[in-house]
């Protein structure tokens, strides 16, 4: 499919910024925005950044090997405070004083002239995967932009924004609330026609001060709502009263509920788990519709529930939505299941590595108590972080599930997991293996506790980085299978 010019031309964006193209020489076809130079793709407008503009900690990517790669990626062209990337790479160069605020500007004036409807989507877990099949099922009945990634604080909204083309009729934003007041400003920036909460949690409880303020900032998403707006909540969340009556509060507007829970306006009717997928049926308002969604979480019979309670809101087709649920392969933050052999050894990972929260945690382990296989039941069970107080008893409260999981080994990785070591020791049939503070220290051994037939569990918070444990092991199969190849 062709890519589309975003909706500013390279003369708009220059006039919207103050700018000027170094040598009037402008690109031809801008296709997305970027700020992270390591994620560049081919007619990518890139915004420079310096920690003096951007703050302290920030990546100086005026520097000439940085540069140098954006080129190499593909880059249509660069925004900075000087020549230099045009005299060193020779793409198009739009100068201006602060390409942080030319950004913030760019992307506030493709809102304004954008005709379509944008849905925000929020929530202590789930937001990706929801962001990404609302795209997929719309995409045969209407142009969609959502980012492929996670990216979801104030400048990635923005690049979200400023990559809207013109025939883009819903654009799909995710957005994080994990500070107070932050929900209301990127909602504002948004100006949402639906306003998404797919769950709240406890999750960067601490940050907002208890889970009262928790509650209370998740709901100041609905404060940017357009005119005719909604929200679309999760009911079957235990904080869904609360999470109203706080929407409520701080604008009041319709709020529709997704899940099991009677009240909900998008109900799911009929759950059945056969062959690793959700067999379905739901109720969205009036509408029965049969769905099949092949991923694991216990969670997603409702999820889907509350993508086609949005569809619905939309004004496209819901029985035409639900039929394209069974082609949508999960993303990597919700949690693959596959195949792979490692040292001569079939067996099944279970990666869901990229993420974890109490809610996500419980629900994956439950995911592996029905995973059928012939081998040991392996675990590489990382920390949990930004609990603050609950850190201790939300570690402690994986038990149960832990236990129902029939893991035969154990591995543990970051500090705060530390404390249910003592309670694993306990369970019947569990061998305790070692505790890590560095996720290399772990390749070795678990790549060597894999056999034939095993299954390898592995979660926890992305700041322990178990996903370059499992990107290892993938390599380290990886290679092997060339090598078998080639003989």
């Amino acid at each position: 499919m062709e890519k589309m010019q975003v909706f500013l031309t390279p003369d708009e964006m220059a006039e919207v910024a103050g700018g000027r193209w170094v040598n009037d020489d402008k690109p031809r076809l801008i296709t997305g925005v970027r700020v992270n130079p390591e994620r560049v793709l081919p007619g990518d407008i890139v915004f420079t950044t310096t920690p003096a503009q951007w703050g302290k900690g920030i990546l100086d990517s005026t520097q000439p090997k940085i540069l140098k790669k954006m080129q190499e990626k593909g880059a249509a062209a660069i925004v900075s405070t000087g020549p230099k990337a045009y005299e060193l790479t020779g793409l198009p160069t739009l100068v201006v004083e602060n390409p942080k605020v030319a950004l913030e500007k760019i992307a506030v004036c493709s809102r304004d002239r954008f005709q379509g409807k944008t849905v925000l989507v929020t929530g202590t877990e789930g937001k990706t995967g929801f962001k990404l099949l609302l795209a997929h099922v719309l995409k045969p009945q209407c142009a969609c932009h959502a980012s492929k990634d996670s990216a979801n604080l104030t400048v990635p909204v923005w690049c979200s924004m400023a990559g809207v083309n013109r025939e883009t009729q819903v654009h799909i934003c995710e957005v994080s609330v994990a500070q107070p007041k932050v929900g209301f400003t990127r909602s504002r920036y948004l100006r949402p026609n639906i306003s998404v909460i797919t769950e709240v949690g406890y999750s960067h409880v601490e940050t907002h001060g208890g889970l009262d303020a928790l509650i209370y900032d998740k709901a100041s998403v609905s404060d940017g709502l357009v005119d005719g707006g909604c929200c679309v909540v999760n009911a079957s969340c235990p904080q869904f009263d609360k999470v109203r009556e706080c929407i409520f509060k701080r604008h009041y507007v319709p709020v529709y509920g997704f899940g099991e829970h009677p009240r909900s306006q998008s109900r799911v009717i009929e759950a059945q788990f056969v062959n690793q997928s959700w067999v379905c049926k739901a109720d969205v308002r009036g509408k029965e519709v049969q769905y099949t969604i092949h991923a694991m979480g216990d969670h997603m019979p409702n999820a889907v529930a509350g993508v086609l309670l949005t569809v619905d809101l939309l004004g496209y087709d819901v029985f035409k939505a639900a039929k394209e649920v069974a082609s949508f392969e999960p993303s990597e933050t919700m949690g693959r299941l596959e195949q792979l052999t490692l040292h001569g050894h079939p067996f099944t990972f279970y990666d869901h590595s990229h993420r974890a929260s109490p809610l996500n945690f419980r629900s994956a382990l439950r995911d592996v108590s029905r995973i059928q296989v012939t081998g040991k039941r392996i675990a590489v069970l990382g920390s949990m972080l930004n609990l603050g107080d609950l850190s201790d008893a939300s570690h402690k409260d994986l038990m149960t599930d832990i236990e129902k999981a029939h893991f035969d080994v154990i591995y543990t990785l970051g500090d705060p997991i530390k404390v249910i070591r003592p309670l694993l020791k306990k369970l019947p049939g569990v061998t305790l293996k070692s505790h890590a503070k560095d996720w290399k220290e772990l390749i070795e051994p678990v790549s060597n506790e894999i056999g034939d037939g095993d299954l390898l569990f592995m979660k926890g918070n992305h700041r322990v980085w178990l996903k370059y444990l499992s990107a290892e092991l993938r390599e380290q199969a990886q290679r092997e299978q060339e090598a078998n190849d080639a003989r």
